[in-house]
């Protein structure tokens, strides 16, 4: 085929999550188990780390609506967040990341702030020092889980930083293709939705 393969980044990404109430990430794959599709979700929190594409991040809106894939607005960090489409959307971001000895980018959606402020650290360390490592892109390690208490609630800060700088993988292409906006949750999908597809604030 002339074409070759595409090197997109869409929407059917495998998952990293980060639940803000206790201060966890969590891998979301979907298995074909047992004659059926599943979820399963597993705890990669202890001695987590990841090359974060923050070359790439995006900020924007993010809406979970029931028994669909998340919905965005987004646009490159820097550039004015678009105001919130409707109700239930959030002010969020999405970074691409690659775990240690996996092959496919995984992809954190967030509205929480937890996530936010830690990212907004993270990204001013890589900006102050992206000029030295050209064509490199950041193995960032979890260093600490922060609680954050309010009069409202609790919630876990995650802190980062930069534990090396590695050639950038094939699997995170430099110019990415946009997220493609998902189909609107049909009613059979919303009786279908599962635990795991709970809104939380990760």
């Amino acid at each position: 085929m002339a074409l070759g393969k595409r090197k997109s980044i869409g929407e059917n990404m495998p998952v990293l999550k980060y639940d803000a109430r206790v201060g966890r990430f969590y891998t979301q794959d979907r298995v074909f188990e047992s004659g059926s599709w599943q979820t399963v979700q597993c705890d990669c929190t202890d001695n987590f780390e990841a090359i974060f594409d923050l070359e790439n991040i995006e900020v924007g809106q993010i809406n979970y609506p029931k028994g669909a894939l998340p919905e965005t607005k987004l646009v490159r960090a820097g550039e004015p967040i678009p105001d919130a489409p409707g109700d239930g959307w959030k002010e969020g971001l999405r970074v691409i990341a690659l775990l240690p000895d996996e092959q496919a980018p995984r992809e954190l959606l967030s509205t929480a702030i937890a996530v936010w402020v830690a990212m907004d650290a993270l990204h001013d360390v890589y900006l102050e020092d992206q000029a030295e490592h050209p064509d490199e892109v950041p193995m960032v390690e979890l260093v600490d889980v922060e609680e954050i208490k309010t009069s409202m609630s609790t919630s876990w800060q995650p802190h980062f930083q930069i534990k090396d700088w590695v050639e950038r993988p094939p699997s995170l292409p430099v110019n990415p293709a946009p997220r493609r906006e998902s189909a609107k949750p049909t009613a059979k999908a919303q009786q279908q939705r599962g635990p795991l597809d709970d809104d939380i604030p990760y």
